[in-house]
């Protein structure tokens, strides 16, 4: 059961990493589709190609023996890219509403939050679910502001 509550803890915490490389890699195709291979935006495309495998692949090592946990470390690496790279415009617009930017920042400290009390609930710690509260709790509270601005447009 240990071994499941640290991978649980392992995945959220390298999934930001895995949605960040994910998302750097979507946009470098998206550009390369989109406009082709011209000599100004290649060095841009490039970088961003090489940052996003360095920045989520790289964390795939940790998911290395632990079979689920691999497998929906590389689905989601891999479903970002897909789904930047395809939905790169409505994304953009998605994130120029007021206050998305702010409640997806939010969502994920409270889940990250979330999977510490999980954790430390599993392996019995009685002090490690207070940090977990304050951290998920800081980032409900970030959350609801988001979603406060959100509605306010």
């Amino acid at each position: 059961m240990e071994s499941e509550a640290g991978s649980g803890f392992l995945f959220a915490f390298l999934l930001p990493f895995h949605i960040g490389g994910g998302a750097a890699i979507g946009i470098a195709l998206h550009r390369l589709f989109r406009g082709g291979i011209r000599s100004g935006s290649l060095g841009n495309n490039v970088f961003l190609l090489i940052w996003g495998l360095l920045f989520g692949g790289m964390p795939l090592v940790f998911g290395l023996g632990q079979g689920r946990l691999l497998w929906l470390q590389i689905a989601i690496f891999g479903g970002t890219i897909v789904a930047v790279a395809f939905g790169y415009e409505w994304l953009r617009e998605l994130y120029r509403q007021p206050g998305m930017f702010i409640a997806s920042f939010g969502l994920a400290f409270f889940l990250i939050g979330v999977s510490i009390v999980i954790t430390a609930l599993q392996e019995g710690d009685a002090t490690a679910p207070l940090f977990g509260l304050v951290f998920g709790g800081i980032g409900g509270l970030i959350l609801l502001a988001g979603v406060v601005m959100m509605l306010r447009t």
